[in-house]
């Protein structure tokens, strides 16, 4: 009995539901569901609206339009003189005057975030879903030799734009100031006002200085001065004798500090050089000299190849803000689609907010790409020394794919080419080869002796009041015995005059050998020198290899973007005919135009892949160069077209 009632309770649970979803499908599918679909859409105050623009050919006037407000137009997918891939368009009027306005996208969200039952949501999805009869053999999509009735219709740009067009519109945060530069006006900028290059440059400077020393060990000091003595008290004589002296001397001339019977303690000319650092001091300065050349060229090098990744990073952000602006137009005609096959019937609500939302995150991609703009100008503004306030901007230079290098040289070629320019292979070089002269200074220094040479001249005289013993004091200046002419009876002090100033004439030479510290300190230096050298010896072989990873590295990368240059623009090809025909068939109706959005997606994509392949080729090429050991300048000339040569004027006399 029990289960009898439960079997009658489904039956009549069952009738309900179909009753139900009976009725649910003649208002869905009746007068009154298109009628709440029309004015659901309707809302000519709101912004976000995709309101259909109506793009009348060249057969038809504009504001006609056919049943229903569809102009229909045929599809053209073959390519015009122009070489741009067009496609027709199904174009959709504007609703007629007096209509309901279509209602906002905020609305929409608004409705889709209520609650729906899920029977009545499934059958809105079987409704929204059914695909329309598909058309008869006859009745099929024309080929392209068929596509060729509305050349005004939507157009789908197959082209890769230029940096230029994405700087078309000012970019936020705008700037006062924008200033055009072309790569080679740019690489000029760094080589002049870059600080790193100049502080390499005076490292070179600071090179030469001490080269320029060492040259001159060998040449004499010059010394001129003047010396004054004044002594009073006791004084020990040569002999022993313990005198009280009052004594007075003065020199002046080439030299200074000498009294009395002893030669001048700072000669005029003065030579105190050990012959070990005159003979390889001047080698060991050259190679160092040779070091900070070959390693600011390597720096110059390097903020070439800075300046130029970072002018290719400012042009890759310039021409991806312009292909997300062009990819726009193609998301906003997919999305003024989609709306509109919403407000027919054809389609459903959710497929026209997503198109909406894509295509306002592709606006919020936009932003950003204008913020990757702003960023890069101020990285190269940097390099430059220039002013960040100033927004740089490629200007009206292309994009192209340059080729530095041959791609028939094998890589083992270039290696060695590497080997012999790369500066900083030659600066690691140089410097084993000064360290090699050290260990041989070290080791000779002991064998070769200290140089000391000295030479003065100039005026000296003095005199002196000394306590004798009763007997007389021979005094040089007067010629007598005693210094006075007289004694006093005090205990024999005399006192001479300050004695007359005649010319002197000293030379010194001495030449001795050392060791220092009992020889040990000579050994400690010696060891130090050949650890200095195996230390030049192993950064030599870290640079040799560091040089030849990034030789190998932008060769293979070079090879691989060239390569990837070809697929990508197949790529971008065949997506462009792919959106050219979807675009067709949901014009014919024959698929909804929300599966149309994958491929924009794909378009937008193929067209950044291309960039970055272009860019990447352009970055290894520059790579490539630069690690061969040449400089960018050899090969960057100024990215703007030569002007025509004017037109040649006929002479009188050249006439017939």
């Amino acid at each position: 009995m029990q289960a009898r009632d439960e079997k009658m309770s489904d039956r009549r649970r069952y009738g309900a539901w179909m009753a139900i979803g009976g009725l649910l499908l003649a208002l869905i599918s009746g007068s009154l569901g298109c009628q709440a679909t029309d004015e659901y859409l309707r809302n000519r105050t709101s912004k976000d609206t995709l309101v259909p623009q109506t793009i009348a050919p060249p057969h038809q006037p504009a504001g006609q339009a056919s049943k229903d407000g569809i102009v229909a137009a045929a599809a053209e997918s073959a390519a015009d003189d122009s070489g741009i891939l067009q496609i027709g368009a199904t174009q959709i009027s504007p609703p007629a005057e007096g209509g309901a306005p279509p209602s906002s996208v905020a609305a929409l969200l608004k409705a889709a975030s209520m609650p729906v039952d899920k029977r009545i949501e499934n059958t809105e999805k079987k409704w929204t879903a059914a695909q329309p009869p598909r058309p008869q053999r006859s009745q099929e999509i024309p080929e392209k030799s068929q596509d060729a009735a509305a050349p005004d219709a939507y157009r789908v740009d197959h082209t890769l734009p230029s940096p230029e067009a994405g700087m078309a519109i000012p970019t936020i945060p705008s700037s006062d100031t924008v200033r055009p530069l072309s790569l080679a006006a740019a690489l000029a900028q760094a080589g002049m006002e870059n600080p790193v290059i100049n502080i390499a440059r005076q490292a070179v400077v600071s090179a030469q200085g001490l080269q320029l020393q060492a040259r001159v060990l060998l040449l004499p000091s010059v010394n001129v001065g003047a010396n004054y003595d004044n002594h009073t008290g006791p004084l020990q004589a040569s002999f022993g004798a313990i005198r009280k002296v009052d004594r007075q001397a003065i020199y002046y001339g080439l030299g200074a500090n000498t009294v009395v019977a002893e030669s001048v303690k700072i000669p005029g000319l003065f030579i105190n050089t050990p012959l070990t650092d005159a003979i390889f001091e001047p080698r060991a300065a050259r190679f160092l000299v040779a070091n900070r050349s070959f390693l600011a060229t390597a720096t110059r090098n390097d903020i070439f190849l800075e300046v130029s990744t970072t002018y290719l990073a400012l042009m890759n952000a310039e021409t991806r803000l312009a292909i997300i602006r062009q990819s726009e137009r193609d998301f906003e005609e997919v999305a003024r689609l989609t709306a509109s096959f919403a407000k027919r019937g054809k389609g459903r609500y959710g497929d026209a907010e997503r198109a909406a939302a894509d295509l306002q995150a592709l606006r919020y991609e936009e932003q950003q790409a204008q913020q990757d703009v702003a960023v890069a100008s101020a990285d190269l503004a940097q390099l430059l020394n220039l002013d960040p306030s100033i927004r740089l901007v490629t200007g009206d230079v292309p994009l192209q794919v340059v080729q530095f290098v041959d791609p028939q040289i094998p890589l083992p070629k270039l290696l060695e080419i590497a080997e012999q320019n790369h500066p900083a292979i030659l600066a690691a070089s140089a410097a084993v080869r000064g360290s090699q002269v050290r260990v041989r200074q070290e080791t000779t220094r002991p064998l070769l002796p200290i140089l000391w040479m000295g030479f003065s001249t100039g005026d000296f005289g003095g005199g002196a009041v000394a306590t004798t013993n009763g007997t007389g004091v021979f005094n040089p200046h007067t010629g007598n015995e005693n210094l006075v002419p007289s004694i006093t009876a005090a205990g024999g002090k005399t006192t001479p005059p300050f004695g007359k100033i005649s010319g002197r004439i000293d030379v010194d030479v001495l030449a001795y050998w050392q060791l220092q510290n009992m020889g040990f300190g000579n050994l400690a230096h010696i060891r130090e020198r050949r650890a200095q050298r195996n230390q030049a010896e192993a950064n030599r072989l870290r640079v040799l290899n560091e040089v030849r990873e990034q030789v190998s590295v932008a060769y293979n990368t070079s090879a691989e973007q060239f390569r990837a240059i070809a697929l990508q623009r197949r790529r971008v090809q065949e997506a462009t005919d792919g959106f050219q025909r979807d675009l067709i068939t949901a014009f014919r109706g024959v698929v909804l135009p929300i599966e149309v959005l994958d491929n924009a997606k794909r378009l937008r994509a193929a067209r950044e892949a291309l960039l970055e392949a272009v860019i990447g080729f352009d970055r290894a090429q520059f790579q490539l160069f630069v690690a061969l050991g040449q400089p960018p300048t050899l090969v960057v000339q100024d990215d703007k077209p030569a002007p025509p040569p004017p037109p040649r004027t006929e002479q009188p006399s050249e006439k017939k």
